[in-house]
């Protein structure tokens, strides 16, 4: 082989590897911004799970402390707001602060592994062009 060939088949080399070390310190960056980010995430999703908890509970203490009539039910309809007074309001706030959490955990917050040492296709032809 030529010397100027080989030179710049090193000189391509180096760059392919110094190309390589920077994709992966992207890619690091990448799962360190994700987690911060999954972790705020998590802690905002609790913050509404325990005020939609906080809510339902202080519903059902009023209701049964106040000792209404379970059946009696309001609801006001104007173009300003929309008013519903119910005991029941509070076991329904409950249940929709537990499906949310369950359907954020199962969803959304699902923790998949990645494999780093599989290289994706065009990488692969990449490096085996390159020894040809």
């Amino acid at each position: 082989m030529p010397p100027e060939v080989q030179a710049a088949f090193d000189k391509y080399q180096v760059q392919y590897y110094a190309f390589l070390g920077q994709q992966t310190e992207v890619a690091i960056e990448n799962f360190r911004w994700q987690q911060r980010a999954s972790e705020v995430l998590m802690w905002t999703v609790l913050a509404v799970v325990f005020c939609g908890l906080g809510f339902s509970g202080y519903q059902l203490y009023h209701a049964t402390r106040l000792g209404k009539d379970p059946a009696a039910n309001e609801i006001e309809i104007s173009a300003n707001k929309v008013r519903v007074t119910s005991s029941i309001v509070g076991l329904v706030v409950l249940f929709m602060s537990i499906a949310f959490l369950y359907l954020f955990l199962i969803e959304v917050y699902r923790i998949k592994p990645v494999n780093l040492l599989q290289q994706s296709p065009s990488a692969q032809q990449v490096g085996s062009g390159a020894t040809r």
